[in-house]
């Protein structure tokens, strides 16, 4: 998308449609990734058919995603509990303007912003080993920090939207 308006009308249009979810890629890609399809357009996005980490040129932001292990009420207020926990424990180790939050659907995401830093494997290592740590020190056997999304390709939820999978109708 040209802008944050048209990303925001895009979405918008997309969830008149009922999709199962609509999500974003936060990181910055190569500028060429914008030419494998028409621009201004949805695509949807298949497993193993979008953008690749090699795509990805820096990272924005750590992504910190806290999920409950089973879709209840009660699961899930314990997810967003381990993820205020982790929230606050981050908040004594880095700027708390540097730090959002969101309702993941089936529990909380966290980011950390980062300084656009240019994407290589030896930033890519640090940032699996904090979200590894987290997950050690936070997770328990009804949430889970997950360790499969540091990845620098990782799409999450757009926020202000609905996922339809999980949970009825919970609003990210």
């Amino acid at each position: 998308m040209s802008s944050l308006e048209d990303a925001i009308g895009a979405l918008e249009h997309e969830e008149g449609r009922e999709p199962v979810g609509s999500y974003v890629l936060f990181n910055a890609v190569d500028p060429a990734v914008a030419t494998r399809a028409a621009s201004g357009s949805w695509h949807p996005a298949k497993r193993g058919e979008s953008t690749t980490d090699r795509d990805v040129r820096a990272r924005r932001a750590v992504y910190i995603d806290v999920d409950a292990e089973r879709a209840t009420d009660e699961a899930l207020g314990h997810a967003v509990a381990k993820a205020t926990d982790t929230l606050a424990w981050l908040e004594e180790r880095v700027p708390s303007a540097a730090i959002g939050a969101g309702h993941s659907g089936n529990g909380a995401s966290l980011f950390v912003a980062l300084d656009h830093l240019p994407e290589r494997p030896d930033l890519a290592r640090p940032v699996k080993t904090l979200v590894a740590g987290l997950d050690h020190r936070f997770s328990d056997a009804r949430a889970k920090v997950d360790r499969r999304v540091s990845d620098a390709k990782r799409l999450c939820p757009a926020f202000g939207t609905t996922k339809r999978k999980g949970a009825a109708g919970i609003s990210v």
